[in-house]
């Protein structure tokens, strides 16, 4: 089997684009990640507690005093951060 340098220039395009993405994707997440976890520290200081999942954020007052407009605290809808 033989392979033209045509063929080889398109194998290192696919691979050249795949990986650019796959590195983008990963700043991407990694960057999300930074913030949120600056954000948790930045609110636990301020006597908040945040917890999360797949879908939602929720922020809850710990101190006893703390404001929250429902017993659930604020809940954040993450679904349209994912589009």
């Amino acid at each position: 089997m033989k392979f033209s340098i045509r063929d080889l220039l398109l194998v290192t395009v696919i691979v050249g684009l795949a990986l650019g993405w796959w590195m983008d994707r990963d700043r991407i997440a990694r960057y999300r990640q930074d913030k949120a976890r600056l954000l948790e520290e930045v609110l636990a200081r301020e006597g908040w507690k945040v917890s999360e999942n797949q879908r939602y954020l929720r922020v809850l007052s710990t101190s006893p005093s703390g404001f929250s407009p429902t017993p659930n605290g604020y809940i954040f809808d993450l679904s349209a951060l994912n589009r």
